[in-house]
């Protein structure tokens, strides 16, 4: 009797044993067949395009790298001497600073569009320029040295008197003063200025002042209008007795 009761546990261990095995296992094996295969199907996608060696693609990849790297250092090298032969063509900087008149610039180092438009060097042409320009302030700067003096001794009275004119045909202007140092109680005088804007001159007058007994500046600052063919400045003595005026002027050039 106590043997049949070990042998009948023993018989129960075991199958308790097998049934949990059993319980761990899928109620529908083949689906779960199924799914192991979806499972394995997208892992091998995803292996597939893997290299069949991966260290031979390695050094394909190390070759490509060293093409990429010769090709930039040719680039490199074909710009750099492009540019180093561009600069080159140009001129120094001591030639750009240079002062034209003293005839320092380089002449083939000019654009050869400088030297198309004239049978004369570039050089030669700069050098001509500077020298003209060199003229035009030399003439202006005589033009304000050299003053124009005198004495404006009107005849009568409302007699009109040329106090100064000057015909150059080139852009001009007058300045200078009149000494009414001399007027006293009773006289009176108008100054007139006047312009030609046209060839042969035909003065047009622009302006009048009118001055009258003791003048308490007696330096009279007049500065005309700038004119090309001809600037006049006129005084009319009008009333009291007729007086000698003193006066020095410049002619100024615009430029």
């Amino acid at each position: 009797m106590i043997w049949t009761d070990v042998k009948a546990a023993l018989i129960d261990a075991a199958a308790s044993d097998i049934k949990a095995k059993t319980d761990a296992l899928p109620a529908d094996p083949a689906s779960e067949s199924g799914a192991i295969k979806t499972e394995t199907a997208a892992i091998k996608a995803k292996t597939d395009p893997l290299p069949a060696d991966p260290a031979s693609e390695s050094g394909a990849i190390k070759t490509e790298t060293a093409a990429i790297k010769t090709e930039t250092a040719a680039i490199k090298t074909t710009t750099d001497t492009n540019l180093d032969a561009k600069v080159s063509e140009r001129a120094t900087p001591a030639q750009i600073l240079a002062d034209p008149a003293t005839d320092l610039i380089d002449g083939s180092a000019l654009d050869a569009s400088v030297a198309s438009r004239s049978s004369h060097a570039p050089a030669d042409i700069l050098k001509d320029a500077a020298k003209k320009m060199d003229g035009e302030r030399i003439d202006s700067l005589l033009a304000g040295i050299v003053p124009i003096e005198g004495t404006c001794e009107p005849a009568i009275l409302d007699t009109i008197t040329e106090v100064v004119k000057q015909e150059l045909g080139v852009l001009f202007y007058l300045e200078g003063h009149i000494d009414l140092s001399v007027m006293e109680a009773g006289d009176a005088i108008t100054l007139s200025e006047s312009i030609s804007i046209v060839t042969p001159v035909d003065y047009k007058k622009y302006a009048d002042s009118d001055y009258s007994g003791v003048q308490a500046l007696p330096l009279l600052y007049v500065e005309t209008k700038p004119g090309r063919y001809g600037v006049k400045v006129e005084l009319t003595q009008t009333a009291g007795v007729v007086r000698v005026f003193p006066y020095q002027f410049f002619v100024k050039r615009v430029v």
